[in-house]
């Protein structure tokens, strides 16, 4: 059936992550890996286009690029493809996906889509698509901050365990908490690991300095 008339004012997409890319950069001399990227655009409408931020050396990115789908219409397909951003040379595909709005035309999506033309990989998007702002859950919360506050989830599962981390820390994020807010907790604790970390050598070249 239709999609009813209140929901048709604004199409959101979520680009997460994806999983299991294929390593476009490998060489036997580096160990670098692919640095990718993912577009959304509906088909034959070139305004529509969005796209994340690079993920530098990353064959399981996280993005959470949210962004409302301009000139969406109920029927238009949505087209998702993974690059792998290359300087000095073309940028090559890592996998592509079309979800044609009967996945998400009535109840959204949220979920893993397999990637075509991964290579011998089998590789995954993962999307989440609603009219009007999306719902956030304590899971997305978690994997927004640590994308803007460069901690990795063995770090971010470490600071669980810490009593200090208990007025804002990760196991009480809840509709109150906002990913803005959770990120600047996030990037507050970065911040102090660094600080902690460099705070005996400070002090050494203090001393040295001040013999001097």
């Amino acid at each position: 059936g239709d999609v009813p008339q209140k929901e048709k004012k604004q199409l959101t997409v979520v680009m997460v992550g994806a999983r299991g890319l294929r390593n476009a950069d490998w060489s036997p001399f580096s160990d670098d890996k692919s640095d990718p990227y993912c577009i959304c655009e509906i088909p034959d409408k070139p305004d529509s286009k969005i796209r994340t931020r690079t993920i530098d050396n990353n064959l399981d990115p996280v993005w959470n690029h949210e962004a409302f789908v301009q000139g969406w219409e109920p029927g238009d397909p949505l087209k998702f493809t993974v690059w792998d951003k290359d300087f000095g040379k073309k940028d090559q595909c890592l996998g592509t996906v079309t979800l044609f709005s009967s996945h998400f035309d009535r109840e959204g999506f949220n979920g893993d889509m397999l990637l075509n033309d991964a290579g011998k990989n089998r590789a995954f998007v993962t999307l989440r698509i609603c009219y009007g702002k999306p719902m956030w859950g304590k899971v997305a919360v978690e994997q927004a901050a640590m994308a803007a506050s460069g901690f990795t989830e063995t770090q971010v599962v470490s600071m669980r365990t810490k009593r200090r981390n208990g007025r804002l820390g990760i196991l009480n994020v809840n509709p109150g908490l906002t990913r803005q807010q959770f990120r600047d907790f996030l990037l507050v604790e970065r911040d102090r690991v660094h600080y902690c970390a460099t705070l005996p050598l400070t002090i050494i070249m203090t001393v040295i300095f001040g013999l001097m």
